[in-house]
């Protein structure tokens, strides 16, 4: 199965200056819930922006 997640603001912009556009608790928490155990596909920015 493969599931995407896909997160941008009014605008269309999903990134800037290497950060996300919001801070919004609930969707991070979503996202680990869904993700943790999974294997996670994404970008190297994304990756290197996560510690």
């Amino acid at each position: 199965m493969l599931i995407y997640i896909w997160a941008q603001d009014e605008q269309g912009l999903v990134g800037k200056d290497n950060t996300l556009p919001w801070r919004l608790p609930n969707d991070w928490k979503f996202f680990k819930e869904v993700t943790m155990g999974q294997t996670i596909l994404m970008g190297r920015k994304t990756f290197e922006g996560m510690g």
